[in-house]
């Protein structure tokens, strides 16, 4: 029985590495937003924007789904994301 314990956890530590690797950093969502905004211009919020924090690697979540922001010298919408471990916050590009 201990056996298949040990089994099931390694299983788990190897999706949920294989989650995290799928998963995107806030600096390449950022500069892939960008470029495709150039290109087909805006498009509709996601629920969850699928990054990972920068501090501790867990997963970001929009602050106020749909709220958009420009900040001062950018024409590109932006939005609040906070970190569901660390509570880390940001802005990211929408």
């Amino acid at each position: 029985m201990e056996h298949k314990n040990e089994r099931r956890v390694e299983l788990l530590v190897q999706n949920i590495g294989k989650i995290y690797q799928q998963m995107k950093t806030l600096d390449q969502h950022n500069r892939e937003r960008k470029e495709k905004i150039k290109k087909l211009g805006l498009e509709a919020v996601k629920e969850n924007p699928g990054v990972l924090c920068p501090k501790c690697r867990a997963e970001m979540y929009y602050l106020i789904p749909g709220l958009w922001f420009f900040q001062a010298g950018s024409n590109l919408p932006q939005t609040q994301v906070r970190c569901s471990k660390c509570m880390y916050e940001d802005s990211m590009i929408v």
